[in-house]
């Protein structure tokens, strides 16, 4: 808090400029009230906070990091097909950005010029809920670019979670596995107008 800091053993102080980036996913101002966590600290910590939300609630971000996670690993030959892609945007990634990472690892190991659905991991293809799809109607546009691809996937998943809840954006949003304020951001940027 001085800036200063003794090390074991020393007698003098030393002068330090040190900035810390802290990142928890629980709720510190809500332990703060529990008393499990030091209210001196967490104002220390508290400066600037950036909340970041799960990957499963910014499923639009998944072209862009599986092309930087490709990278990262020398893997930029490689080509993600469409339905793998929305298979990938229709999985919940409970174990967020890192089990993206070894996803992607897997398939540098794994797979040859294009990642297909029978590339993907186990979890991944047990995961998928594209019953969003109606009759024979494809799930995505596949002559499409990643990002429109996702984007159409949301905007499908998306009425028919509203239609299945009768237009309950709160319900929808439990449906889909985001909140609520997630599911209003993501109809505001596809242009869906709530029921």
């Amino acid at each position: 808090q001085e800036g200063e800091v003794r090390r074991v053993g020393e007698t003098k102080a030393r002068r330090v400029d040190v900035r810390i980036v802290a990142a928890t996913n629980r709720d510190l101002e809500k332990m703060v009230r529990e008393g499990t966590f030091r209210e001196d600290l967490f104002f220390r910590l508290d400066v600037v906070r950036v909340e970041l939300p799960p990957l499963r609630e910014r499923r639009e971000d998944l072209p862009a990091l599986v092309e930087h996670l490709l990278a990262r690993h020398g893997a930029t030959d490689l080509r993600v097909a469409p339905e793998a892609l929305a298979a990938l945007a229709a999985y919940d990634w409970p174990g967020n950005v890192r089990e993206l990472e070894n996803e992607v690892r897997r398939w540098t190991v794994l797979a040859e010029g294009t990642v297909t659905v029978a590339d993907l991991s186990p979890a991944i293809q047990a995961g998928r809920r594209l019953a969003v799809a109606a009759g024979d109607e494809p799930v995505v546009d596949l002559g499409v670019d990643l990002k429109t691809a996702v984007a159409e996937l949301e905007r499908r998943m998306i009425a028919a979670a509203l239609e299945a809840e009768g237009g309950n954006i709160s319900a929808a949003a439990r449906r889909l596995g985001v909140s609520r304020y997630g599911l209003h951001k993501k109809m505001a940027r596809l242009d869906i107008v709530p029921p």
